[in-house]
């Protein structure tokens, strides 16, 4: 069973992150692909509390299209699709 509990994209211009609360001790990942598949980055953390927050930063990429892929505890949750402009 899932220990996360919400996955939200914040995608305004002020902040473009990817906020990940989970309800337990949990092992996150997030991996970057561009539309083309070309892998750009992996962002693991480990969740250690209750209610823990995992926020990823996407100020970082350059303009594109992006698939950003979750992982908890090496198990696909979810997929975002990200168009940095």
């Amino acid at each position: 069973m899932a220990n996360v509990s919400n996955i939200t994209a914040n995608m305004d211009d002020q902040k473009k992150c990817l906020n990940i609360i989970a309800n337990a001790k949990s092992n996150l990942m997030v991996k970057i692909l561009n539309v083309n598949g070309q892998f750009i980055k992996t962002i693991n953390k480990s969740v250690q509390t209750n209610a823990g927050r995992f926020t990823v930063a996407l100020d970082d990429l350059s303009r594109g299209n992006y698939i950003l892929n979750i992982f908890e505890n090496n198990s696909f949750i979810r997929s975002f699709y990200y168009n940095k402009y």
